[in-house]
């Protein structure tokens, strides 16, 4: 927690706690790669997202890049990642990682947690769920 800047880490730690963990996607080489997953998203559910990772205080950054999939097809994709000048304390392999640091329950439910606050905060109706792509 010592690399999230001071907000940030106060809403994370009233949810998680101090030994709370998480990835993050920063820049490399062209030839890196991080497996992951590809989700079609509309323009809502990009919004609760963009919120769960905290973008606008200053946790992540969004970022636009490219995927491929299984089949082979090339995708134009939006994430949230690294900032300018931020700090890692380790690197994990892109390929062969842990989908999970934190226990999937208390993710599940701190995502249900933001998504009703978000929605709340913004008198939005609630979306579909994400069609998966692969």
């Amino acid at each position: 927690m010592d690399q999230v800047p001071d907000l940030p880490k106060k809403i994370l730690k009233d949810s998680w706690g101090d030994d709370f963990e998480t990835y993050i996607i920063k820049p490399g080489e062209e030839t890196d790669e991080v497996m992951g997953t590809v989700w079609e998203l509309i323009p809502l559910e990009r919004e609760l997202v963009r919120d769960w990772e905290l973008v606008d205080f200053s946790w992540y950054n969004d970022i636009e890049g490219k995927a491929v999939t299984k089949d082979g097809q090339e995708v134009e994709i939006q994430t949230e990642g690294f900032r300018e000048g931020q700090e890692v304390d380790r690197e994990v392999d892109g390929k062969n990682y842990k989908p999970f640091l934190n226990r999937l329950e208390d993710f599940q439910r701190f995502a249900e947690k933001a998504r009703k606050e978000y929605l709340e905060r913004t008198k939005m109706q609630e979306g579909i769920l994400p069609k998966r792509l692969v």
